[in-house]
């Protein structure tokens, strides 16, 4: 479903610690060590990363496979996901740059890998490589904007009742906009949408019309989704 659960004795008890926004589902997780891990899931995250153990994301760029495609991260900056006509996906330098690899399976959407060279890849068929799967065409960077270009910080106070202050910054000047979901991903505010110029904002934001609950908040910069935290309303 849409929800994330942790384990933390060997899957006896499991806590949900995230839930995708806007009716996301997700569709292949993988945690490459106990801080940094990878999701492929739907609208506002389709393909993200947390380097907190999973309590909050930042959505990387739209994969461009199918949705039964999986993520396989073999360290925290190196992986492969997904299936399109011959081609694998493979992820470079944390999940910021990409590129295609020809495969000889016209379909492949799960993988394993012993290290950066050594992996097998299949849906109807399984193929083995030695290279790290060979060439690496259409490489380019995922985003236009890097994570250095910009912070968003947790709410204070949280939980609140019923004002809350949400804290960003921005390297460059650029549209922002920052929209509130409810755990089921309904938009139920947009309390940012404008041009602002580069430097340290607060933003102000009222939950008096909303009921308590967990929600979440997005920030995008020129419309690209770029992070999700999560706050808690009580009154």
């Amino acid at each position: 479903s849409n929800k994330l659960y942790r384990t933390t004795n060997s899957g006896q008890n499991w806590v949900n610690i995230f839930t995708v926004p806007n009716s996301g589902v997700i569709g292949s997780i993988c945690f490459p060590s106990d801080s940094i891990g990878y999701m492929f899931a739907g609208t506002p995250l389709p393909f993200s990363k947390t380097t907190d153990g999973g309590y909050n994301w930042i959505g990387l760029f739209e994969p461009g496979v199918f949705n039964d495609s999986k993520i396989y991260f073999v360290d925290e900056k190196n992986g492969w996901m997904g299936y399109i006509l011959n081609k694998i996906k493979i992820i470079k330098n944390g999940g910021y740059i990409t590129g295609w690899q020809q495969t000889p399976n016209s379909n492949n959407n799960t993988f394993s890998f012993t290290d950066t060279l050594k992996g097998w890849a299949g849906k109807t068929g399984i193929i083995h490589t030695t290279d790290g799967g060979g060439p690496i065409t259409d490489v380019g960077s995922n985003t236009q904007i890097s994570v250095s270009d910009y912070r968003l910080s947790q709410n204070y106070p949280n939980p609140f009742n019923p004002v809350t202050t949400i804290k960003f910054d921005i390297k460059k000047n650029a549209n922002v906009t920052i929209k509130v979901f409810d755990v089921r991903g309904r938009e139920v505010s947009t309390p940012l949408n404008g041009y602002y110029t580069a430097g340290e904002y607060e933003l102000r934001f009222d939950g008096g019309k909303l009921t308590s609950g967990v929600y979440f908040y997005q920030l995008a910069i020129n419309n690209e989704r770029l992070a999700v935290m999560k706050m808690m309303l009580i009154k």
